[in-house]
């Protein structure tokens, strides 16, 4: 499992560094939802960080990122 993570390294640490970012304090939080409700993307959930104790986190994370791909565009501009 470890092997194929490896081969999209790049995107599961830009990912996670995004999450991260817009998770650390209530007013990035905020900011976040109001992106969502500019572009019409309901926030169905909240983004989640993955843990190396939990084999299935990554897979949880980057679940719930692709469906907010447009916001994090968005913010980045």
């Amino acid at each position: 499992m470890k092997d194929n993570l490896s081969i999209i390294g790049n995107v599961t640490e830009k990912v996670r560094e995004s999450a991260n970012y817009w998770t650390t304090t209530p007013k990035r939080e905020e900011k976040f939802i109001e992106t969502c409700a500019q572009l019409s993307i309901p926030l169905s959930r909240k983004l989640v960080l993955d843990y190396k104790t939990r084999w299935n986190s990554t897979f949880l994370m980057l679940q719930v990122a692709i469906k907010y791909k447009d916001v994090f565009d968005q913010l980045s501009q």
